[in-house]
């Protein structure tokens, strides 16, 4: 089966009838913008050097995401392999290859943006969790920023996905850095080299520090 008849397979079969792509897109967005500015709200009096919290999560985003894309959603791991590597490597890389990496309709956003279920997870389980680790032994300006940086870095992640699978005459693409990420992504949705190169999304730190960036 080649690209667009799975897509054309994945329209009818999968995407289930009452899927609500605007819904979807709504709820995700909504739920990632307001998580950062909710804990923001929480600071009080912040110095200069716990302000230096927000920066260092948005590094360390880059890292956990870097392994997550490359060890969860590329490599079949029992258990969870329905949830993230069928999903991911089966779906969303069969449906968006190199050759068609751009969505048609909104329907296709139902493979294009993380499921409502995983941004739910992600502010109701991993968030409190890495509050109350974090509330052991750091100050809590310091916990909310690092929350702050965890759900504004997946919100990057979501909007330089979206970014990287628009069509390359989009507006957006003008400018030189999202354009320049766009086809770091293109690369990665090559069927031959996605399992190995180029798993950042945002930016490309961890690709570069790894030696897992290609260019062709």
């Amino acid at each position: 089966m080649n690209t667009l008849e799975f897509r054309q397979h994945f329209r009818s079969n999968v995407i289930p009838a009452r899927y609500r792509p605007w819904l979807h897109v709504s709820f995700n967005f909504t739920v990632l913008s307001l998580l950062p500015v909710f804990f923001l709200w929480q600071i009080q009096s912040p110095s200069f050097l716990e302000w230096l919290t927000l920066p260092i999560f948005l590094l360390l985003g880059n890292f956990a995401v870097f392994l997550i894309h490359k060890y969860l959603l590329h490599r079949r791991i029992p258990l969870i392999a329905p949830h993230t590597y069928d999903i991911h490597s089966k779906q969303h890389h069969l449906f968006y290859t190199h050759e068609y990496v751009e969505w048609d309709s909104p329907k296709d956003f139902y493979i294009l943006f993380f499921p409502w279920w995983t941004v739910a997870g992600f502010a109701v389980f991993a968030l409190p969790a890495l509050y109350f680790s974090l509330s052991f032994f750091l100050p809590s300006n310091v916990v909310w920023l690092a929350l702050s940086g965890a759900s504004l870095y997946f919100l990057l992640y979501e909007t330089l996905h979206w970014i990287s699978h628009l069509p390359k005459q989009h507006p957006l693409l003008r400018l030189r850095a999202l354009r320049w990420m766009r086809n770091h992504h293109l690369v990665h949705h090559n069927p031959q080299l996605m399992h190995h190169y180029n798993f950042n999304i945002v930016y490309p730190l961890s690709d570069w520090l790894f030696k897992t960036s290609y260019k062709p």
